[in-house]
């Protein structure tokens, strides 16, 4: 789980989903999105809308 948007801040706004799965090892963005949703209790999306 993330401990908080400052100690894992990525520049989210640089990249679009698929590229950010690409380069996290996943081939599938739609996996990518998921797995991230399990593990932190929102999306990709939702965490990027609360740390901007």
């Amino acid at each position: 789980m993330i401990a908080s948007c400052e100690q894992y801040h990525v520049r989210w706004v640089h990249f679009v989903w698929k590229q950010i799965a690409y380069e996290s090892g996943f081939t599938q963005s739609s996996y990518f999105i998921n797995l991230f949703h399990r593990m932190n209790g929102m999306t990709p999306q939702q965490f990027r809308d609360l740390c901007g």
